[in-house]
């Protein structure tokens, strides 16, 4: 919780976000009462569906290592390390109003051979995003964008 909290405090969202993906605590504490849905190529335009937070126990986004990655995924490659990940393509957004929208998409990744991050050689799938709203000194969950 210290994690999120110090990120807050700061207004690093990227350290808030890891706080976010590793723990259920703070996903609970740092969800909205009610997250609304809304499409990803129309995010205008909401789909009059909201989920609780309880929804949010467990996330479509992990780390492996220093990567993002597809959680199901993660959860089939720890159980057979033989089976791979999926990573994700990520992009963060600070909006003016002090929200964060954090974007992934499945992808094909190849290390740039520098350490110091990976190129995008496909997307494999669809993308998706979630939207941070800036509330009472911290982010919260706020929607989901499908």
């Amino acid at each position: 919780m210290g994690e999120a909290e110090s990120g807050c405090t700061q207004k690093e969202f990227n350290q808030f976000l890891d706080a976010f993906i590793a723990s259920p605590a703070v996903r609970a504490r740092y969800t909205a009462p009610q997250v609304e849905q809304r499409g990803f190529r129309q995010p205008s335009k909401a789909t009059g569906s909201s989920l609780p937070a309880s929804a949010y126990q467990s996330l479509n986004v992990s780390h492996v290592d220093w990567q993002f990655a597809d959680s199901a995924s993660v959860a089939r490659w720890r159980a057979d390390p033989n089976q791979p990940y999926t990573a994700l393509d990520v992009k963060f957004e600070d909006l003016p109003d002090g929200s964060f929208k954090f974007t992934y998409q499945p992808a094909i990744l190849r290390d740039d051979e520098e350490g110091d991050g990976w190129t995008v050689e496909r997307h494999i799938g669809k993308p998706a995003a979630y939207l941070f709203s800036w509330r009472s000194g911290c982010w919260q969950l706020t929607q989901d964008y499908r």
